[in-house]
């Protein structure tokens, strides 16, 4: 085999091994994709039971874990208008397996469980 060949041998397995590793990051963000669609419109509407029904309890609450009955806490004190619109408008981006987007100086976070993708928590953006 010439010199050529095994460079163009080479880069033609590295091009392939890389898009075959693209793909399961590909697939989640196709999944993720409606759910944020869902959250998104949710969050914005002021559904709080389309909202409550895509988190996972017990949930993060700025380091605080919180039970689901104290749902209307977390609601008051997190989603105001201003971030409610965020949610609405704003893009998630990738955070290794999981999605986050920043509202002022929070973190919402979404994770993939074994019930989809979850509302998992919220932390401060540092």
């Amino acid at each position: 085999m010439t010199k050529l060949n095994v460079s163009l041998a080479a880069g033609i397995a590295l091009a392939l091994g890389a898009l075959v590793l693209s793909f399961p990051a590909a697939a989640q963000t196709q999944e993720f994709a409606p759910f944020w669609k869902d959250f998104a419109a949710a969050a914005k509407a002021g559904d709080k039971a389309k909202v409550r029904g895509v988190m996972k309890f017990p949930f993060l609450y700025l380091s605080d874990l919180r039970e689901e009955k104290e749902f209307d806490a977390i609601w008051k004190g997190l989603f105001t208008a201003k971030v409610r619109t965020c949610l609405g408008k704003g893009k998630p981006m990738k955070d290794k397996k999981n999605y986050v987007i920043f509202c002022d100086e929070t973190g919402f976070y979404f994770e993939k469980t074994d019930a989809g993708w979850r509302f998992t928590e919220t932390g401060v953006n540092d």
